[in-house]
């Protein structure tokens, strides 16, 4: 997802594409139901362990079910292995399946249509442009559209619902910021065409944020890639589905659209069937919270 913070402060990396072997394949694991979130996590222990027991975890609570990926790290940081120092864990990405309803997406992306501005909205035919489209949401030719704190919006609303989750798992401080509690809001949509959109691996820079990106529509294929990180982890990105993750340059979360599936989840095609739109398109939906 692009970087609306400061367009010149985007770090740009084109990564290899060729190693689809990475593919994230999740599996049942007994003992984790407690969880709802997926955390890209900084572990200590050797890579072989973390192959062999930590890899992938599928949990199952409230109906949501949540995918658990761990980072590998680089290197051993800790001779002891001592996986319960907090300094060596770094919980800076989750992701929340199926956190929007089929009804949340249809407000959201009613809301997003009435505040659409970009060339074509109103009818006239659009530019045509294979690249991805930012939409103009906001006044005088603006991406963003901004909120404060206590607005009752559609956004201010979905942020609440995902940073409540975070919170039943005690995962809503990082960093000392509390993902409850902040500033403002600003929400910018990125729109990509099946099956070629895509946006290259890149780094926000956007120090004292987070990033609460919602996708919509068709399936997206996602990578992210932690500082730490032997390879990059890719998994699919479904309608509905929401990452969260620190924006910051120190915590130096790399990640990319890499290509858009034509055709979306069970939910993806019932969204579709109301906007049409939706039938060859992604909307990534980008929430940036700031403090």
């Amino acid at each position: 997802m692009g970087d609306f913070c400061n367009e010149e402060s985007q770090e740009v990396l084109i990564g290899d594409k060729d190693s689809s072997d990475d593919e994230i394949n999740f599996a049942p694991r007994d003992g984790r139901r407690s969880s709802s979130l997926l955390s890209m996590r900084s572990l200590t222990s050797p890579l072989q362990d973390i192959e062999n027991e930590l890899e992938n975890v599928m949990v199952t609570n409230d109906n949501v079910t949540t995918e658990v990926v761990y980072q590998n790290p680089l290197q051993h940081l800790n001779e002891d292995d001592d996986e319960n120092d907090d300094d060596e864990i770094a919980t800076d990405f989750f992701l929340l399946r199926d956190l929007l309803s089929l009804e949340d997406q249809i407000e959201l992306f009613e809301y997003i249509e009435k505040n659409d501005k970009s060339p074509g909205s109103d009818g006239k035919p659009p530019v045509l442009n294979p690249a991805p489209k930012t939409l103009l949401l906001g006044d005088d030719g603006c991406p963003t559209k901004n909120y404060e704190f206590a607005d009752t919006s559609v956004v201010n609303r979905f942020v609440k619902k995902a940073s409540e989750r975070l919170k039943s798992q005690d995962q809503n401080i990082m960093h000392g910021f509390d993902l409850c509690q902040f500033k403002s809001l600003s929400m910018a949509t990125i729109q990509y065409k099946a099956p070629h959109g895509r946006f290259p691996p890149h780094v926000d820079h956007c120090n004292e944020s987070f990033v609460f990106l919602i996708s919509i529509g068709c399936t997206a294929n996602f990578m992210v890639k932690g500082p730490l990180a032997v390879v990059p982890k890719r998994f699919k990105l479904f309608s509905g589905d929401m990452l969260v993750f620190n924006s910051s340059t120190e915590a130096a979360i790399l990640h990319a659209v890499e290509s858009i599936d034509e055709t979306g989840s069970a939910v993806g095609i019932s969204l579709a069937s109301k906007f049409p739109v939706l039938c060859d398109h992604r909307y990534g939906v980008q929430i940036r919270m700031h403090f």
